[in-house]
């Protein structure tokens, strides 16, 4: 009885610390370093003498101690895995010496125990750095400027980040769950099953200009990345699309081809404003040699002077142009 009732108080402490070990794993916010400290510090009160027991963990290179930690006389070990490969070992330690039961001082029960601490240990930091790892990616992918839209392969949008609502003008609310073509204008009904043709075959569509509708119905112009989305067994379950604003941009392409038009439109301006003064300069000193005629009557001076005055506009004209047309002269 006395046999039963001790095996039986030691499943209990085993049991505790398993429990005490969960609870940590459940608690939000904590980190893997505080669950690693935390099962240290439970280790010692599950083995048979918890008053002389310590233990560490070695995670990453670094150590994890109990308070009363010390290398002990005896000591027991258990490596745990992360991501499928070796990350770390649990020790447990005697301080002193003890009698040598079942091939050591350690019970069999306990040398069980401590793989499956090592066990339950590894599998918590294999979820938790998995965790974090997608929530690292949930915001990126939420604070992007892009928008980011995961689709069945039927279209129906299954997800939408901030830069989507941004770009398109939906929430998430109002447009999760409805088709894609929603944002396809009436002039490009098929565009979207051709592109989903190659998702099926597994390609990848790599910046493909097009054009989108917003919800207040403008269009914009857009760039689009389509990667296909596999599940665990590699079959493609659906799409993801990286979309990106470039109306602005296209706006800007625009004002420099239409700029490089007025450069081209001024170099040849000023090429015949200068063969149109030439001519001028010609005539503006035949007119002053005329004016300077005896004989003219009074009506050909009125006249010569007319001529005079509009050459003058005219060399004006031209003169204003050809200065337009510099570069303008920096300070």
């Amino acid at each position: 009885v006395r046999e039963r009732t001790n095996d039986f108080g030691a499943r209990v402490k085993e049991l505790n610390c398993l429990y005490g070990i969960s609870a940590l794993i459940d608690t939000p916010g904590i980190s893997i370093e505080e669950i690693i400290q935390g099962t240290v510090d439970l280790i010692p009160h599950s083995w048979q003498y918890q008053k002389t027991t310590s233990a560490r963990i070695v995670f990453k290179e670094k150590e994890f101690r109990s308070t009363n930690f010390e290398e002990g006389i005896w000591k027991q070990t258990a490596d745990f895995i992360v991501h499928g490969n070796p990350a770390g070992t649990v020790e447990v330690h005697y301080l002193d010496e003890k009698p040598e039961e079942d091939e050591g001082p350690f019970l069999k029960e306990e040398r069980d125990f401590i793989n499956a601490v090592a066990w339950r240990l590894g599998h918590a930091i294999d979820h938790k750095e998995a965790d974090e790892a997608l929530a690292q990616l949930a915001a990126i992918v939420e604070s992007s400027h892009d928008a980011i839209i995961g689709k069945t392969l039927d279209g129906i949008i299954t997800s939408w980040n901030s830069g989507a609502e941004k770009i398109y003008g939906y929430s998430a609310q109002e447009i999760i769950g409805r088709p894609i073509s929603v944002l396809l204008p009436p002039e490009l009904p098929d565009a979207e099953s051709q592109i989903y043709e190659r998702i099926k075959r597994g390609d990848r569509v790599d910046r493909y200009e097009t054009v989108r509708l917003r919800k207040d119905g403008q269009q914009i112009n857009v760039s689009l990345t389509i990667s296909p989305i596999k599940d665990a067994t590699d079959n493609i379950i659906g799409a993801s699309t990286i979309a990106r604003d470039i109306t602005e941009h296209k706006r800007m392409q625009q004002a420099l081809r239409d700029s490089d038009k007025l450069i081209t439109v001024g170099k040849l301006a000023a090429g015949v404003a200068h063969s149109i003064r030439n001519p001028l300069t010609s005539v503006k000193m035949r007119l002053f040699s005329m004016e300077r005629t005896v004989g003219l009557s009074e009506s050909e001076r009125e006249d010569l002077k007319v001529i005079s005055e509009e050459i003058r506009h005219i060399d004006g004209i031209v003169r204003n142009f050809l200065e337009y047309s510099r570069r303008p002269r920096l300070r």
